[in-house]
């Protein structure tokens, strides 16, 4: 259990010593806080049973670092699909009617929620409105509105704040060999998503963040032509490169209110949007264009990038 859910963890257990536990608890909150890790901790309280009479218990509770145990059902996109399956949840609805492993409860994880497609939703509110007993859902969503309206009112809702800053930077560092600048860096770049910073630092990602900003204030300065640039930005993962354009450009929009007019500035968001739309939709797209197009633009606005 990450330390900062610990305050929706007691929360839980007074719910559960109370005899007041909902069908379902949706998760909500920003990728990369720690919804998946709360969830599954959730989800151990209830289902490990010190007690059982089962001589596997033991083994079961042993398990839970793999993220196995008979009354865990979780639920994700299948390999190489987006979407979560009508099939999907009508296979775990007929393994929830039968008695847990372990004589407790049963807990069925749906992890990104809003993956569920409409079918599936519509099967699941059948089943949050038919509950059996002892079973809990819990909803991981980094998007709740895209939820079914009657989903959300049968489930109980609780908002996942992100850490404050010192604390995920204390918690990184105790669980890391970076150094606090590094460690800053990842934090910045991840605006505060404290998993999402730690896994910066485990990958390339901050190198091609720097290789990025480089390229931009290169072209900027004339030290690169445009056309240059794009070329070697789209070596570099587009998705993230598009996330770090658009943080510059909502800086440069909130930070100096002078640029809020400028319909440069503007284009230049909605065609990040576009952009980005386009290949996560997996659509064809001349890289080379669009980044001319976006860097174009933004040398319009003469900003050096800090």
């Amino acid at each position: 259990m990450l330390p900062w859910h610990k305050k929706i963890i007691n929360q839980i257990d007074l719910l559960k010593e109370r005899s007041k536990v909902p069908n379902g608890i949706i998760l909500k909150g920003h990728v990369g806080i720690g919804k998946n890790k709360l969830a599954k901790a959730i989800a151990k309280a209830f289902i490990s049973n010190e007690h059982s009479d089962d001589p596997r218990a033991s083994e079961y509770t042993n398990h839970w670092t793999s993220d196995f145990h008979p009354d865990l059902y979780l639920i994700e996109p299948e390999e190489k699909k987006s979407v979560i399956s009508v099939d999907q949840i009508r296979a775990v609805k007929e393994n929830l009617l039968k008695m847990s492993h372990q004589g407790g409860w049963k807990v069925c994880l749906i992890s990104p929620a809003e993956s569920m497609n409409h079918n599936a939703m519509n099967s699941l509110l059948k089943i949050l409105e038919e509950p059996t007993s002892k079973t809990l859902f819990i909803l991981v969503s980094h998007k709740p509105q895209m939820l079914l309206k009657t989903i959300l009112s049968r489930c109980q809702l609780i908002n996942v704040e992100r850490p404050e800053r010192e604390v995920a930077t204390q918690w990184i560092l105790e669980n890391s060999e970076y150094d606090r600048s590094q460690v800053d860096c990842a934090i910045d770049l991840s605006n505060n998503r404290i998993l999402l910073a730690k896994n910066y630092l485990d990958s390339d990602i901050l190198t091609e963040h720097s290789k990025f900003t480089k390229l931009l204030s290169a072209a900027l300065t004339r030290q690169m032509s445009f056309i240059e640039a794009a070329e070697e930005i789209k070596k570099i993962d587009c998705i993230s490169c598009l996330d770090w354009f658009l943080g510059y450009v909502h800086k440069l929009i909130i930070e100096n209110p002078n640029h809020n007019n400028s319909p440069s500035l503007h284009e230049c968001v909605d065609q990040i949007y576009i952009f980005k739309k386009n290949i996560l939709m997996g659509h064809s797209v001349n890289l080379q264009l669009c980044w001319e197009n976006l860097l174009m633009r933004w040398i319009k606005q003469g900003i050096r990038v800090k």
